[in-house]
């Protein structure tokens, strides 16, 4: 696929994960304001109480009212976990948690296998450097769609383009070797991605069996 096609079928898939979540996010505000209009109503009576001058109260109590209920509606919407999200690391540009898969692996848990990868895209590009996003397309493409060369790109962009620990370096390069020999039906095609393991993991044991399936592999093309 050329990648300005691809470029614009992320930015695609992209918008129609967003949007609602937009709405909802727009939800939320309007309703956070009319609980601030109703807290305007009670800062009307605290200023004819003689509690606060006209002014004041209205400010106040609409400040009141509208946290009130922005609190209540992302409880019931989003959990604790967001709301902790939204006040202590607003702009993304702290230490954020762990992200959370969930959306796409419920969309997968679903079977809305496209919807998955479009979310995955969507987390792809809030988390550029985790692996994981680029693991959901790359194993949704294998094991539900059996595009098995889509597959394939997308393991290996994991390893190309994300930041890796060994294991899961080794784990991805298997992956693709696993795709070469049983799925595509290619298996002279692992050998280069066995060699791979042999080179960069020369004194882990996955080196060895690296070895002993290149020589198989060999010996089975020279028969």
């Amino acid at each position: 696929m050329p990648p300005t096609k691809r470029v614009y079928e992320d930015r695609a898939l992209q918008r129609d994960v967003d949007a609602p979540q937009r709405l909802l996010a727009i939800g939320t505000l309007a309703h956070s304001a009319l609980g601030g209009l109703v807290g305007m109503v009670a800062g009307l009576g605290l200023a004819y109480a003689g509690r606060w001058s006209g002014p004041v109260g209205l400010v106040i109590g609409f400040l009141i009212g509208f946290v009130i209920a922005f609190v209540v509606i992302t409880l019931s919407r989003h959990g604790a976990a967001s709301l902790a999200g939204m006040i202590f690391n607003p702009s993304g540009e702290s230490t954020p948690s762990k992200a959370d898969y969930s959306y796409p692996q419920s969309l997968t848990a679903r079977g809305h296998y496209e919807e998955a990868i479009g979310a995955y895209l969507v987390c792809r590009t809030a988390n550029p450097q985790d692996s994981e996003p680029y693991l959901g397309i790359a194993r949704l493409y294998r094991d539900h769609l059996e595009a098995y060369n889509e597959a394939l790109r997308w393991f290996k962009r994991a390893r190309s383009e994300s930041a890796l620990t060994r294991a899961r370096e080794m784990l991805i390069t298997r992956e693709i070797i696993e795709l070469y020999t049983r799925r595509i039906g290619d298996p002279q095609r692992a050998i280069p991605e066995l060699a791979r393991l042999v080179d960069r993991f020369p004194h882990d044991p996955v080196s060895e069996w690296a070895k002993k399936e290149i020589v198989r592999l060999r010996e089975a093309s020279s028969e």
